[in-house]
């Protein structure tokens, strides 16, 4: 696995293998369509946690572990 610089990634900006999206409560539902795009193109990046407005981008706090259980959970628990 490589090392990312997350402040480099949002200073780039979103792009077609990065996106950015905000957790308030859990994952969003907004990120299955990313998701689904990211598996079958070249991959991506997606960062949960992260507020865009303007142009600018805000890493929010976020419970990590939570997040990370949350999303497996969803991830295999999809209607196939």
């Amino acid at each position: 696995m490589r090392r990312i610089n997350i402040p480099e990634l949002l200073d780039l900006g979103e792009n077609a293998e990065l996106e950015c999206k905000l957790t308030k409560k859990g994952v969003p539902n907004a990120i299955w369509e990313t998701y689904s795009f990211f598996a079958n193109t070249n991959g991506g990046i997606i960062l949960l946690g992260v507020e865009e407005k303007d142009d600018t981008f805000k890493v929010q706090s976020v419970d990590i572990e939570n997040l990370q259980k949350n999303f497996w959970n969803q991830i295999n628990t999809l209607k196939k």
